[in-house]
């Protein structure tokens, strides 16, 4: 900080400048002609892209698809001979994972089910959130 004759001097400096200032306003229209000025700015519209496009979801429902089906084809009769209408998911999870030999229990079965059912209602709650929010 400077000595008390600084302040003093630099306080009368400021004094006389500002008082030399005028006011300066602006014209009655002024807001108008901001707005008229803002609405012939071109618009830029980005368009919506997903990040995962419609090929990559045919893509993953094929490989999805392909692993219910793929332990099926080696087995003797059709398909819908072998196929039981058990709704036991576990029994179901099981059939398929015998191929690779590889065995889950039941409770990690239904934890990663309960997880992905989480998952893909986030995905559809937030999609929708983030839409309702860009379109204000």
């Amino acid at each position: 900080m400077g000595t008390s004759k600084e302040n003093k001097l630099l306080d009368a400096f400021t004094k006389k400048y500002f008082n030399d200032i005028n006011l300066e306003n602006t014209s009655d229209d002024f807001t108008k002609n901001v707005l008229d000025r803002i609405a012939l700015e071109k618009m830029v519209v980005k368009k919506h892209k997903p990040l995962i496009s419609w090929k990559i979801w045919s893509v993953i429902c094929l490989v999805i698809f392909g692993l219910i089906i793929f332990p099926f084809q080696n087995s003797e009769g059709s398909i819908l001979s072998k196929v039981s209408f058990d709704f036991s998911l576990s029994e179901w999870f099981s059939k398929v994972f015998t191929v690779f030999d590889f065995s889950v229990s039941s409770i990690t079965f239904y934890g990663i089910l309960f997880f992905g059912i989480m998952i893909s209602f986030q995905v559809f709650y937030l999609k929708g959130y983030f839409n309702r929010k860009i379109s204000f």
